[in-house]
């Protein structure tokens, strides 16, 4: 790979630029094949949770920019795709800006060829092709796996950050991966569930954590829906040098015990994350790819040297954190969901485009006729100057729905770009000017509004860390007051101005009496009194203190700098356990258990029963210990003794996680 980029950096010469181990390759391919069959088949009987395949893989190394590939079987493959893509070789020459008069002379731009032509678009054809590649290569493997080992799963670890050239389009790759151990990297954590609702994602742990850190980490993962496990790195981090368990090894071991064999990771995972004002961010590989082609750079050493693309990484950060940090749910839409209409038919009423450079025209219709029929449009600058293609548009799409004139833009001013100096306004109201400037432009198009925002919150990682984020901060919020956007959970202070620091997540079932709420103060800051505002008058109560903490729609509670708060908001109070089990059994015979959840005004009741299982010598039986869901308030459980099992009283300890009620009864084996 070195050598192959070295002399690809001396010579110019793309056609060295050829994958090792080419994704278009039937050769490859038929080996990965060969090889997959003859593993899986050794492993199908243990009925593994998953087919451990992937560990760090990219189409070039990590985030590494390297055009790669223009290997013969590579470009076959891809004039075929582009064929369908464009159907004519006119209307390809028209978008590429070029002269082919046959389909088999067609060869995409490197990216110094295709700057210097001032035309990227059949260089981000390439990239899309190789993406697709990328995906299409995992679902090969995973059609294999499952021609073998039916409903089996396909695992990728160590997952890399969505970038230029190494094909990771997690709107495509998540279709085919059952099973990921990912890095928090990009805040991929945000967005995998949307693209696979099914996605068993496992958090990491580890890394030397200790004490309150730990449990940050642990709920943090759990509060964005990983609830497959967790892997920990490495193991060498949980021991001594004598090999004894240290520190970070205990506290680990302590975090996995309040998580596990408390039921609260099962509680999380029985439940769906909220998001009440159905704001959808934009997940654009368009854009990604214009942002680096403006001024990104291939260099020998490995990485990714595109600065406005490392901009766009920070922006899309600091939206997730200020929506974060004003306790406002939101899922991720990618560009091919928005292209099929699902901005209205899954009835979201906010899209936010964090620097979306590059829009195709379905995806511009489609936002058009969302703000027309009443949707909220916020954008930072610049948003849909390029085409799907990176193609600079002769006017900058939807600036009638902003109302400001439209225009073309050119590279360098969209090079590491901090607003638009010469934006124009035709039918847009300014709602704050900056040094002379428009900062924020609101404007009515149909039944909706959108809102430019002349700037881009690149900067509000930075902010937040060092706690200079209040003003960006109260800005967002306006824009959703004004259009009475409110959340129906809030945090103030205890004079009642809004709460900063805090992270918050709410969870709910469909027609259920329950809801959760998840609290994730920063990693920094002071301890602090805050107040939650609910719209509905609940129950509370504090589920990882056990704690019931009364009944009302304002709670005062006290929240610690780095420890998570997670609560139960509850119709009615659940006062008892209710269980059905026998008296006695024989060795070798099951132990049946029926239980119901009973309170004043309980009904509909999704939650958790922590069942722990001891012998008659007080041993905690893990093998028989369990967490089982409840539904409409009732729920069973049963597990067989082993004949060899020790005879006598046996306790059997029921736990309700949401309120820590308990029932235990004994059981006579004999």
């Amino acid at each position: 790979y070195d050598a192959m980029k070295k002399k690809y950096l001396e010579t110019n010469d793309k056609s060295v630029l050829v994958r090792k181990y080419g994704l278009c390759d039937s050769a490859y391919l038929n080996s990965v094949k060969n090889d997959l069959i003859k593993k899986v088949s050794e492993w199908k009987k243990f009925s593994p949770s998953a087919y451990y395949i992937y560990e760090e893989p990219s189409v070039t190394r990590y985030a590494d920019a390297l055009d790669l590939d223009f290997s013969i079987s590579s470009l076959k493959v891809m004039r075929q795709w582009l064929k369908e893509q464009y159907i004519t070789l006119k209307a390809l020459n028209d978008q590429w800006g070029t002269n082919f008069t046959q389909w088999q002379d067609v060869v995409p731009d490197d990216s110094r060829e295709a700057r210097e032509r001032g035309n990227y678009s059949s260089w981000a054809d390439h990239r899309t092709f190789m993406e697709k590649c990328w995906a299409d290569q995992f679902k090969f493997v995973q059609e294999t796996v499952n021609e073998i080992d039916p409903g089996g799963l396909v695992q990728l670890s160590g997952t890399q950050a969505a970038s230029s050239h190494n094909g990771y389009d997690y709107s495509r790759l998540n279709q085919y991966v059952g099973q990921m151990n990912p890095y928090n990297i990009s805040n991929q954590l945000e967005y995998h569930h949307n693209f696979n609702p099914d996605l068993k994602i496992s958090g990491q742990a580890g890394y030397g954590a200790l004490g309150k850190g730990v449990l940050y980490d642990y709920y943090n993962h759990l509060f964005l829906k990983e609830t497959g496990g967790s892997y920990v790195f490495w193991q060498v981090s949980c021991l001594n040098p004598d090999l004894t368990i240290c520190q970070s090894g205990l506290d680990l071991k302590a975090g996995f015990d309040e998580i596990l064999k408390r039921g609260i990771g099962k509680l999380i995972s029985s439940y769906q994350p909220e998001n009440d004002l159905k704001i959808a961010i934009h997940y654009s590989y368009p854009s990604i790819h214009g942002a680096w082609i403006v001024d990104g750079k291939i260099v020998l050493q490995s990485g990714n040297a595109g600065q406005t693309l490392k901009q766009f990484d920070r922006n899309r950060d600091g939206w997730v954190k200020i929506l974060h940090e004003a306790g406002l749910g939101f899922d991720f839409i990618s560009y091919s969901s928005i292209e099929k209409g699902n901005l209205i038919s899954k009835g979201y009423k906010v899209l936010v485009l964090p620097m979306s450079l590059a829009l195709s025209d379905k995806e511009v219709q489609q936002i058009k006729d969302f703000v027309n029929q009443g949707g909220i449009l916020i954008a930072d600058a610049l948003a849909g100057v390029m085409d799907d293609n990176t193609k600079f548009r002769s006017k900058r799409a939807r600036s009638d729905v902003f109302g400001i004139q439209a225009r073309s833009y050119t590279r360098e001013e969209l090079i590491t770009p901090v607003g638009e100096t010469n934006l124009k306004i035709e039918n847009a109201s300014v709602l704050l000017n900056e040094k002379n400037n428009p900062e924020i432009l609101s404007n009515k198009y149909g039944k909706g509004t959108a809102f430019l925002l002349n700037y881009f919150m690149d900067n509000y990682p930075e902010e937040q860390l060092t706690r200079n984020n209040e003003s960006s901060l109260m800005k967002i919020r306006k824009l959703f007051d004004k259009e009475n956007l409110k959340s129906g959970i809030t945090l103030t202070t205890p004079d009642g101005d809004p709460s900063n620091g805090i992270e918050k997540y709410p969870f709910s079932e469909n027609s259920g009496s329950t809801r959760l709420l998840g609290l994730l103060p920063g990693i920094t800051g002071e301890d602090k009194d805050i107040r939650i505002h609910l719209n509905d008058t609940v129950h509370l109560y504090d589920i990882r203190n056990k704690k019931y903490l009364g009944y009302s729609n304002d709670f005062k509670i006290k929240v610690k700098s780095s420890v998570p708060e997670f609560f139960g908001l509850v119709k009615g109070t659940i006062d008892e356990i209710k269980v059905e089990a026998p008296t006695s059994i024989n060795l070798g015979e099951k132990v049946f258990l029926n239980f119901k959840i009973t309170g004043k005004g309980i009904t509909n009741l999704k939650s958790v029963v922590r069942i722990d299982v001891f012998n008659p010598d007080g041993e905690a039986l893990s093998y028989y210990s369990d967490n089982c869901e409840i539904t409409n308030n009732s729920g069973a459980y049963n597990f067989s003794t082993a004949r060899n099992d020790t005879p006598g009283l046996w306790k059997i300890r029921l736990t309700e996680v949401i309120s820590g009620v308990g029932k235990e009864l004994s059981v006579t084996i004999h």
